[in-house]
């Protein structure tokens, strides 16, 4: 008997087609090696939910996902390393976005709240921080830009160390202004007010429009000085322009010297409330006031009293 060998067939190839509206259904793994193209819907009954990017899921990939149109995502996207790109559009309708550290980009980062308020707000205690990086600076935009606090709250502005200063810098001929029904300049509680201008020899105006006027307080205003009556003597300080003498320890007479500071045609206005005449370099009775100009000759010189 002779038997003769065929060599081994060669592998499978081919396709598999399915004539009219056939189906292809298997109860066990389908695996396919090489591209899949699927010209109709694809849908997955399974419901496992994935834990991390490589956990078991109702669909997997061990690549990338693309996608061509709009996704629909029914929970939360979690994105585990490398970040949320978005190159064009942005996220729309997002109730909260939780966790994140930071915004980077290359470009222009924005955020737009169409037709509502944006509102970026931190936990109790714990601060918004806004730092531009070198000379950049945070910039608020719009037609009529304003910041404002919170209905009924305090808006506070405090330079963030020891000696460091607030600038206020309007451009050109622009102006701070200060609103309100009453607006008003003050210094913290227990604390003085100083005005100083930017260099040498450089002034502080005050302006009042048509009628207006500058209106002195007692101790609110550089210049103006309260003292009480001295029996020792009072003796003006340097850089008054204005002296209020009230009651204190003088039980007669007493004298007022003059500044050490004193050139010819400065004037110096004294009212005296003392209960006492004065002596000195300003000669006053009780109850009266006087404006008194430094003359030529190193003397205070009585000029109008009222």
């Amino acid at each position: 008997m002779c038997l003769s060998l065929s060599p081994p067939l060669p592998p499978p190839s081919g396709d598999i087609k399915t004539l009219g509206g056939g189906n292809i259904a298997s109860s066990g793994t389908l695996s396919v090696a090489e591209t899949t193209t699927l010209d109709g819907a694809v849908t997955i009954t399974d419901g496992t939910v994935a834990t991390a990017a490589s956990a078991a899921a109702s669909l997997q990939t061990a690549g990338g996902l693309a996608v061509g149109e709009k996704g629909f995502f029914g929970g939360k996207v979690t994105v585990e390393a490398g970040g949320l790109d978005l190159s064009s559009g942005g996220i729309a309708g997002a109730g909260a976005v939780a966790g994140l550290t930071s915004l980077a980009g290359t470009g222009a980062i924005t955020a737009t709240a169409a037709g509502g308020d944006f509102t970026v707000a931190s936990g109790t205690g714990s601060d918004v921080a806004l730092a531009p990086g070198g000379a950049g600076k945070v910039t608020v935009g719009g037609s009529a830009p304003t910041v404002e606090a919170a209905t009924d709250a305090d808006l506070t502005i405090t330079a963030g160390a020891t000696s460091r200063s607030i600038a206020l810098e309007p451009t050109g001929a622009g102006q701070v202004t200060i609103a309100g029904s009453a607006p008003t300049l003050a210094a913290a509680t227990d604390a003085d007010l100083t005005l100083v201008p930017g260099a040498t020899n450089r002034n502080i105006a005050l302006n009042p429009t048509g009628s207006g006027y500058v209106q002195v307080g007692a101790g609110l205003v550089a210049g103006l000085v309260v003292e009480g009556a001295a029996s020792g003597g009072n003796v003006v300080a340097d850089g008054t322009s204005m002296l209020h003498l009230t009651a204190g320890t003088a039980t007669g007479s007493f004298s007022v010297s003059g500044p050490s500071n004193a050139v010819t045609g400065r004037m110096l206005w004294i009212r005296n409330d003392s209960g006492y005449a004065t002596t000195g370099d300003f000669t006053l009775t009780d109850s009266q006031g006087c404006l008194f100009v430094y003359g030529t000759a190193a003397t205070w010189i009585k000029f109008m009293c009222g």
